[in-house]
């Protein structure tokens, strides 16, 4: 059983002539996180967990995420989470969008990411408050794929 004591919040953005995927790896790389096998879970912080601004771990390290990526060749992307912790002390959520094309306005965005973080504690009938965000946006140039991504890595 993995319990998560701590996180870590970051994001990133790359871009490749080569691929999707190469665009995603260099995006990892600048959010720090390019050398951790990340497993992609929900969105739910435990009671008590608390935020690092730091990782330090091994390469090839098995780490439970919460990731969210705009991916594309020659548009805008946007990428963000929101995260902010029940009234009651009970714990946590994290809320994950992302976006792609010409018509994006990061304002905009940046809002309706928090909206959706206050529309879960809603559905469950609880205040969210110490609402954070974490964004990253890229104009992917001619001929270039480009990946903006936010993640939330849960540590030990």
């Amino acid at each position: 059983m993995y319990n998560a004591k701590r996180f870590f919040v970051t994001s990133g953005t790359g871009t490749s002539k080569i691929s999707k995927i190469n665009a995603l790896d260099s995006a990892l790389i600048r959010a720090g996180v390019g050398d951790l096998n990340l497993i992609k879970v929900s969105s739910i912080l435990p009671a008590n967990i608390e935020r690092v601004h730091e990782l330090d771990e091994g390469i090839g390290t098995f780490r439970p995420c919460v990731l969210t990526s705009a991916q594309g060749r020659e548009e805008h992307l946007v990428a963000g989470l929101a995260y902010g912790f029940r009234r009651d002390g009970k714990g946590g959520y994290v809320a994950e969008l992302s976006y792609s094309g010409d018509d994006i306005d990061f304002g905009e965005f940046n809002k309706k990411l928090k909206d959706v973080l206050i529309s879960m504690g809603k559905e469950r009938k609880v205040e969210i408050t110490n609402i954070k965000t974490v964004c990253a946006e890229l104009n992917a140039e001619p001929n270039t794929y480009g990946c903006a991504l936010a993640i939330l890595v849960y540590l030990q």
